[in-house]
């Protein structure tokens, strides 16, 4: 059976704003309980997710950004230019990385408040369409695989944050404030990246070196 803190909290989590009045002759019991620190928590879960969203972002987007414009160069200084094709699915890998890594946060935001089955059945439907892009993508190559898996990962980011103000409190435009620093650094690193590509198209270490 749920207590009414219980439910209060859950309202919390889902963005509800919750106000409780308590007197100290009536509610001694309950105040000197752990559940009043525990209500004042409840609300705190979209804000630290957002937080770790943020941080998250300022590092996976700027390094996936630098891998996927200098991936040419990068592969075959490390892996010789045998491996130079397989520059395309780096790229597609860093970003999907980086995609991952801003949405873990809010993965682990639904997990926390036992909606584990919203990612669950976000996995069952995009599983199908997954195997789908990719028998469509192989006629055309490894890299092309790469990028269809790339936008699995991307559409279930994009659901995910759709489903983040129902369940977690945490609105599509709050995300994107979160990862707008992170943004601004990742097109940074590809313009710079990128000019250092134009202007010197050698696949070596010294362009690798300058980007």
């Amino acid at each position: 059976c749920m207590t009414v803190s219980d439910a209060m909290m859950r309202a919390a989590r889902r963005g509800v704003e919750c106000r409780l009045l308590v007197d100290t002759v009536g509610s001694s019991d309950f105040l000197k309980s752990d559940v009043p620190q525990r209500m004042r928590d409840a609300g705190g879960l979209g804000r630290a997710t957002l937080a770790l969203v943020r941080y998250q972002a300022l590092y996976a987007l700027p390094m996936a950004a630098v891998l996927a414009v200098l991936a040419s160069p990068l592969i075959v200084v490390l892996f010789s230019a045998v491996w130079k094709p397989a520059a395309g699915v780096m790229a597609a890998i860093a970003v999907k990385a980086a995609i991952r890594s801003v949405g873990h946060p809010l993965g682990d935001a639904f997990k926390a408040v036992g909606r584990q089955r919203v990612l669950v059945g976000l996995n069952v439907v995009e599983l199908p369409l997954l195997v789908g892009l990719i028998v469509a993508a192989a006629s055309e190559g490894i890299v092309w695989v790469a990028w269809a898996v790339m936008t699995v990962e991307l559409l279930h980011f994009s659901l995910v944050v759709a489903l983040a103000p129902r369940y977690i409190a945490v609105r599509p435009g709050s995300v994107l404030h979160a990862v707008a620093p992170a943004l601004g650094a990742c097109a940074g690193v590809v313009a710079g990246a990128g000019a250092v590509r134009l202007a010197w198209d050698e696949v070596t270490v010294l362009p690798l070196m300058a980007g």
